[in-house]
């Protein structure tokens, strides 16, 4: 999603963490740009921004920081689509993700879509 700002972001910025996870605000395409109005020229900042949800680790941060590119990717989040499809035809024929209690490996990989599903929105 698009955003503006007069103030210049953070490219990743921890939000919330709770219950093991972490709300996680990324940035990308950082520009600054100028326009006129009534008081003159005024400075602000336009930028991508996405918010998702992750597991909370120690050195999150770090670890987005030092590959934000694979974490940004969109490719990343197609593969995952086209594996989930994958496991799930897996799952139907051997029936691994039908047992009592059990979460096949398709439904955990929606969960990671919907944790990254705002990157679409980019």
């Amino acid at each position: 999603m698009k955003v503006q700002g007069t103030t210049q972001p953070e490219p990743v910025e921890i939000k919330r963490q709770e219950m093991g996870k972490a709300t996680v605000v990324m940035c990308n395409n950082i520009a600054e740009k100028q326009r006129e109005d009534d008081d003159g020229i005024s400075t602000y900042y336009e930028w991508d921004q996405v918010e998702v949800t992750m597991p909370l680790h120690q050195g999150l941060k770090s670890d987005i920081e030092n590959n934000f590119e694979d974490f940004w990717d969109k490719e990343t989040i197609e593969g995952l689509k086209n594996m989930k499809g994958r496991i799930g035809e897996v799952e139907k024929a051997t029936g691994s993700g039908n047992k009592a209690g059990e979460r096949g490996i398709a439904k955990r990989i929606d969960d990671l879509e919907d944790r990254i599903a705002k990157l679409e929105e980019v």
